[in-house]
């Protein structure tokens, strides 16, 4: 199979040791999907920047991929759209939309099930790590070797930043990103050039989602929607970061117990007044 750039990197959010998905990246998934899909579609030609905006090409067929034809169809052929709008549009349905491909293709397994007998749950797991190990080295590659960003497939290039830029510790542990910043920036400029306003547009999806929320009057017009967005993400990224350290059940609250207090926190400072 193929892989296209949304699905691999839903891939390489599998934390392998485990062979369950990095529950650190939850928050950012959809987006990256997204995003993934916008640079497969702009490398191929069919979508591209027109003063900071993407368009796209009138006369070009939508591609096979249906994931890929619905990121291309969100695009106007008669007016272009903002990048970060584009990222963020329709994000919480990106991951299901993946993931179902890579089922149905064999590459993942998805075990259902239910909770006390009513709530919906999802066991998914890598048909062949071996696979994914693969994907994962080969990205790691592209930053850790300090290799030419001129001289690697821009595909290869766009999934390490975007992995890196999305915090995917699968990926890249932040120990590793502090060590090879001056590669990471280097490809960074590369993929900029090729694809300029996408990773901006993903690092402002949360912030847009949030923003989007205040316009609607469900959070607060005073509300920071960047600094919110730091905040949420800092919080489970930190969680997720102490679990590889903290493993007795009783040390720290439940996810459960974690995500209230943390929403009840962060909501408490959002809510309209």
């Amino acid at each position: 199979m193929d892989l296209t750039l949304p699905q691999r990197l839903y891939l390489l959010i599998f934390n392998l040791d485990k062979n369950k998905l990095d529950s650190a990246s939850a928050l950012v998934r959809g987006q990256l999907m997204r995003a993934g899909a916008m640079a497969e579609l702009t490398i191929a030609g069919l979508l591209g920047d027109q003063d900071g905006k993407v368009s796209r090409d009138a006369t070009a067929p939508p591609p096979g991929d249906p994931f890929l034809a619905e990121v291309f169809d969100d695009v106007s052929p008669d007016k272009p759209r903002s990048w970060f709008r584009l990222v963020d549009r329709n994000w919480h349905k990106a991951e299901a939309t993946v993931r179902d491909q890579l089922e149905a293709a064999g590459t993942v397994t998805v075990t259902r099930g239910r909770m006390l007998g009513v709530f919906p749950t999802r066991r998914i797991a890598l048909g062949d790590p071996r696979q994914v190990a693969a994907l994962r080295e080969n990205t790691r590659n592209a930053v850790l070797l300090g290799r030419d960003p001129a001289t690697l497939p821009i595909e290869d290039a766009v999934v390490a930043v975007l992995a890196a830029d999305g915090d995917l510790y699968s990926v890249f542990t932040p120990k590793e990103r502090r060590a090879h910043k001056p590669a990471l920036t280097a490809l960074r400029d590369h993929v900029d050039a090729t694809l300029p306003g996408l990773r901006k547009a993903a690092g402002r999806a949360l912030a847009a989602y949030l923003a989007a929320e205040q316009e609607l009057g469900r959070v607060d017009k005073d509300a920071d929607p960047a600094a919110a967005a730091g905040l949420l993400l800092g919080a489970c990224l930190e969680r997720a970061f102490l679990g590889h350290f903290i493993d007795a059940a009783d040390a720290r609250p439940s996810v459960d117990q974690f995500a209230t207090s943390l929403i009840r926190t962060l909501g408490g400072g959002l809510a309209p007044r």
